[in-house]
């Protein structure tokens, strides 16, 4: 038996929205800064940037989480990994890869209470039947789901519309009956919901951070004619047609900012410094990890004029699962014993056959 205290009745904690169990806090203010940031701090509440929380009281159900989402849980509950096996793993390790989403979504099942991580991102919480059955979300987006909720990982019909509409050649897809918490990079009231019957959208941008899995996706000249998309300065459109409903985030931005390695160098050998100050700099070393336009990594011969030269690249920061998949498929090249052909061995090929309209 537990009690829990000054959780939902603290005058710092707001609840900013709730669907059943489910609830939604804001922390109004971070009494807990040191002075030097207090001014940071100040103005960041002053902008709506704060600390926001998933808590859920599970009430014999289960809740799947993205991995590394839980803060703690009490009660009778239990924890999982939500894997069934290697096969499994590697299978949601390859999906996690090409879609930015984590290959693990730990599953907490029982009756008790179960908190999430902070976070200064928006939390928005939809009811799958407000969609159809389903939605697709764009990267990053999923934050957790009720258990009945099934997640699958959609493909793009064509691969101009992964490449030209800069939305990934594959999108988590949420499907089945229950509530989902999504990490949106706006408030709710800066999103515009659009239901479509029989109709279409045409978005400039990659505005769109949810849609219906019953809406059609293609990328498409703003105007009739090359000549006339280039006059009106708008080029290629997304376009979404069918019946269905679309999450817009149209004040969305993408902050781009350059830092030159060396003066990344220093404010880490800084920040040494002032932890450790006798600590003597002995090596420096940063990565950088390749990403192809459809998110597939590059494996297999590097090209036909160079027929023993072989390529594993494209990891997406995945290395440790891509690299073992690479090694197989490049050494069964190699030793000519390919008649039992690897699952993901013609993808890349494949796609690449359809960028130059061949057969």
């Amino acid at each position: 038996m537990y009690k829990i205290s000054n959780l939902l009745n603290n005058n710092n904690i707001r609840v900013l929205e709730q669907k059943g169990n489910i609830y939604v806090l804001e922390h109004t203010k971070d009494h807990s800064v040191t002075p030097n940031m207090a001014q940071v701090s100040y103005y960041s509440a002053a902008m709506n940037i704060k600390k926001r929380q998933v808590y859920i009281e599970l009430e014999d159900e289960g809740f799947v989480t993205s991995s590394g989402a839980m803060q703690w849980f009490i009660g009778d509950i239990e924890a999982s990994s939500n894997i069934k096996g290697v096969g499994d793993f590697f299978g949601k390790a390859i999906k996690g890869s090409i879609t930015s989403e984590t290959a693990s979504k730990p599953l907490y099942k029982g009756t008790g209470s179960l908190m999430l991580e902070p976070t200064y991102k928006y939390i928005i919480l939809e009811d799958l039947k407000d969609w159809g059955g389903s939605m697709i979300l764009d990267d990053g987006l999923f934050m957790a789901s009720q258990e009945s909720v099934k997640h699958n990982i959609t493909m793009r019909t064509n691969l101009s519309s992964a490449v030209l509409g800069n939305q990934g050649l594959f999108n988590l897809c949420l499907s089945g009956d229950g509530i989902v918490a999504l990490e949106s990079p706006v408030p709710k009231n800066e999103l515009i919901v659009v239901d479509l019957k029989d109709d279409q959208i045409k978005i400039d941008g990659n505005f769109a951070i949810a849609w219906s899995k019953t809406l059609e996706f293609t990328v498409e000249k703003s105007t009739k004619s090359l000549i006339g998309s280039a006059v009106s300065k708008e080029g290629f459109v997304n376009v979404y047609r069918g019946t269905g409903r679309i999450l817009l985030a149209p004040v969305m931005s993408y902050p781009v900012e350059t830092i030159e390695n060396d003066n990344n160098y220093v404010m880490l050998e800084k920040k040494v410094k002032e932890l450790y100050p006798h600590a003597e700099i002995l090596f420096r070393w940063n990565t950088e990890d390749c990403i192809g336009l459809d998110k597939i990594a590059y494996i297999g011969e590097f090209s036909t004029i160079m027929p023993d030269v072989y390529v594993g690249t494209g990891f997406k920061k995945w290395g440790m699962a891509f690299s073992n998949i690479a090694a197989n498929i490049v050494v069964d090249k190699i030793m000519e014993i390919l008649e039992k052909q690897h699952n993901y061995q013609m993808v890349k090929h494949t796609m690449m056959m359809i960028m130059f309209g061949l057969k």
